[in-house]
């Protein structure tokens, strides 16, 4: 991996300073991404595909240093662990992920991290 991309994923963002403060976890995500009526059967927040903005992949890195809470997804999602480890629960499931890893989530599945 390119050294600028690296230094650029490595950066700790402003969000996670706050998160690193308290260890508590800060929504970076607008409320318009969030599919209420599906989140409000289902009692856990549902993320749907207006995240992707007309676009068939959404890339993002995700913020360290707190947990983040129980979710399901309307899309796939790939979680690749660049660096370090982390623990992840999916579907009620302790999943240990070490770098290197790739954890492939299907749509609708429950997890935290």
């Amino acid at each position: 991996m390119l050294d600028t991309i690296l230094n650029k994923l490595m950066k700790t963002t402003p969000l996670e300073k706050e998160q690193l403060k308290n260890l508590e976890f800060h929504n970076d995500l607008p409320i318009d991404v969030y599919d209420s009526a599906l989140s409000q059967k289902e009692r856990t927040p549902i993320i749907s595909n207006a995240l992707f903005k007309n676009k068939n992949i959404y890339v993002s890195k995700h913020n360290r240093y707190a947990e983040y809470p129980t979710h399901s997804h309307t899309f796939l999602e790939i979680n690749y662990m660049l660096r370090g480890s982390c623990d992840e629960v999916v579907e009620g499931q302790p999943v240990h992920l070490e770098q290197g890893d790739v954890l492939l989530l299907d749509v609708g599945c429950k997890h935290s991290v």
